[in-house]
């Protein structure tokens, strides 16, 4: 069970709605300062890879950037800042993981599986193999 806390830092809503008088949209004191890091990041992603730049291209990154600058906000804490997600998830993709690779299945124990003899099964039986003219 968590406990409220206390403390007026906590009180404070950090929603960003726009310039004075005009409402864009909210968003997160912490996602933009994520944004500005992850934007310059996935465009030089985007042109190593080789992405021509065009106006859908670069409309549509900045949209996945945003999504995923909103994302990260929304899971970071003061408790647990944008930089232990970054580690958490680096420290994740280089764990090393079991083995799932099948062993001991070769082509001579697949060779006694009989195929199930349905509708399909009986008329492959029962079809000529050769090109015969009869």
């Amino acid at each position: 069970m968590r406990l409220p806390d206390d403390d007026e830092l906590y009180e404070v809503d950090q929603t960003y709605l726009g310039p004075p008088g005009r409402y864009i949209a909210p968003m997160r004191h912490k996602a933009i300062f994520a944004w500005l890091g992850i934007a310059p990041l996935a465009f030089v992603i985007a042109r190593r890879v080789g992405m021509e730049f065009s106006l859908l291209s670069v409309g549509l990154l900045l949209i996945a950037t945003v999504w995923v600058a909103m994302v990260l906000a929304d899971h970071a804490t003061p408790e647990r800042p944008i930089s232990a997600i970054a580690a958490s998830f680096w420290n994740d993709l280089r764990a090393p993981r079991a083995d799932r690779r099948v062993r001991g299945a070769s082509g001579a124990a697949f060779g006694r599986v009989r195929r199930p003899k349905g509708v399909l099964g009986r008329y492959v039986a029962r079809r000529p193999t050769g090109n015969s003219e009869d």
